[in-house]
């Protein structure tokens, strides 16, 4: 099983490579939504809060109109401040570390899907996933999901997404 996958050092690689390019993004600053649903949102200053993220829309934002269902996104903001306070660059941090999971998934699905598609990998290394995955990493399009902390949801969706598949894919191949 662990042939089939790449090296932890292609993974820490890639996340090399992401942070490398983003990190003119750490020393931001929030931006447009940020102030509704991070910055004045009392409802992220508690951790105690938490279960009230899966009950009450009310704790997205605090204005009516942007109040909607994102509990697992108010949870990552309400971890964010508990443990950096609410400032804006350990929030880009966590967003430029997520990005980087999602390059690693990116990597870690398109080595999976080659085979079941008929087209095999070829060597101990699949250029094909690194390939794509580094392009993922480096590409001017995610730089919303990493400096813009609300566009967290974005790399979450995609981090969940992924995670999905490569699930999905395991328990195909196990089924045989």
């Amino acid at each position: 099983m662990l042939r089939r996958h790449p090296t932890p050092a292609l993974a820490v690689a890639l996340s090399l490579l992401a942070a490398v390019v983003y990190s003119n993004a750490l020393p931001g600053s929030f931006h447009f939504d940020d102030s509704h649903s991070i910055e004045n949102n009392p409802a992220i200053r508690s951790l105690s809060n938490a279960p009230r993220f899966f009950t009450d829309a009310t704790t997205f934002s605090v204005l009516p109109q942007n109040q909607t269902y994102r509990p697992l996104l108010s949870l990552t903001y309400a971890l964010n401040a508990d443990l950096f306070g609410v400032r804006a660059g350990p929030f880009v941090a966590l967003n430029l570390l997520l990005h980087a999971l999602c390059a690693v998934g990116v990597m870690l699905a398109v080595k999976r899907v080659r085979p079941v598609l008929g087209l095999p990998s070829e060597g101990p290394v699949d250029w094909v996933a690194v390939l794509a995955a580094a392009l993922f990493a480096v590409h001017p399009l995610f730089s919303e999901c990493v400096s813009y902390v609300s566009a967290r949801s974005e790399s979450l969706s995609s981090g969940l997404t992924l995670a999905a598949l490569l699930l999905y894919l395991e328990g195909r191949e196990a089924a045989g």
